[in-house]
């Protein structure tokens, strides 16, 4: 691992606060942890240990996919057994989900 200080444009060079910190990582380290993480995730799922219904760090598994089996399975409880009844009015469009400002 390096690690080193760049200087932030166009400021001063003499307020230590005018820095950013650079860090490089090993690439054989990289390497090493991709190898690892790709073989850890398929024996885990070829384990078959985790829920289905677990979508948390899970490829292919998002969040959009989580909220529409819930309402999916919202509107199967309100239809009833004839399948009418009221759907769900539960999270209809991606407006009404938590966002993170960047």
């Amino acid at each position: 691992m390096h690690a080193g200080w760049l200087p932030k444009p166009n400021k001063p060079l003499t307020d230590p606060s005018h820095y950013r910190p650079l860090c490089m990582l090993n690439s054989a380290g990289n390497i090493l942890e991709r190898i690892i993480y790709q073989r850890l995730s398929k024996a885990i799922d070829d384990a078959g240990r985790l829920s289905p219904n677990q979508f948390g760090y899970r490829k292919g598994r998002s969040t959009i996919a989580a909220v529409t089996l819930v309402k999916t399975l919202a509107d199967t409880a309100l239809g009833g057994k004839d399948g009418k009844g009221a759907p769900s009015s539960t999270v209809t469009s991606m407006s009404k989900m938590p966002s993170i400002r960047h």
